[in-house]
């Protein structure tokens, strides 16, 4: 868990490990392991709903589904930052905010569609629609960071412990239809939104996430997201 924690940390400028910019026609499939595809209700969201509607005739076309009750599919993954702070200082002054995927690779024009087809103003996703109190974020990239400096203060001035960001995650399906041919298939675990809190014995200190799931993956080989190598 400590291994994790520290690589979801921007200790330095990191990238996601699976992202890149040059094409080749081999499909790329995601394999997650069946006991997270469980966990986290992924078929659920593959047999779900459209985000927005698409014409299935174009050469070209991004399918986005969620599950057709999105709400009990939420979950919450919570960045522990206290022994960061320790050891690292001051010296740590962010933390990245970015989906999590699995093994498939995804290129860069990919996630700025998808981002931009999820969070669209007119279009994406509502926090109506996933039944939460807290307003959805506007992304419009695919890594998004928030600032550690106030969690640091109050660690160090204040003695407040189990700091952490406490981030929603929203399981999607996506598939890439290009020329005709689909080239892509992947799950996307999507931040929708993520706030600075404290966290002890699985209860978080804002309101804004009762009711939502807490997970705490474990470094195995069904459990290893790309984003964390």
């Amino acid at each position: 868990m400590k291994k994790i924690l520290a690589l979801l940390l921007i200790l330095a400028s990191i990238t996601l490990a699976s992202c890149g910019k040059k094409k080749d026609d081999t499909k790329r499939i995601d394999q997650p392991g069946e006991a997270i595809a469980l966990d986290l209700k992924l078929e659920e969201a593959k047999n779900g709903v459209r985000i927005v509607d698409v014409n299935t005739s174009k050469k070209e076309y991004y399918d986005i589904r969620m599950a057709n009750d999105a709400h009990s599919t939420l979950f919450v993954y919570n960045v522990m930052l206290d022994e960061q702070f320790e050891t690292h200082g001051n010296l740590i002054r962010d933390a990245q905010i970015k989906p999590l995927i699995f093994t498939a690779n995804i290129y860069e024009e990919e996630t700025v569609k998808i981002c931009s087809t999820v969070f669209d103003s007119k279009e994406g996703i509502t926090k109506e629609e996933l039944g939460v109190s807290f307003d959805i974020m506007a992304r419009s990239s695919w890594v998004d960071s928030i600032n550690l400096e106030d969690s640091y203060n109050a660690y160090v001035n204040d003695g407040v412990k189990n700091n952490c960001v406490s981030i929603v995650y929203l399981p999607l399906f996506v598939e890439h239809v290009e020329d005709s041919k689909s080239v892509l298939e992947i799950y996307v675990m999507m931040p929708v939104y993520y706030e600075l809190t404290t966290c002890a014995d699985g209860v978080i200190s804002s309101t804004a996430f009762d009711g939502l799931a807490v997970k705490e993956f474990v470094f195995t080989e069904d459990y290893l997201l790309s984003s964390l190598k």
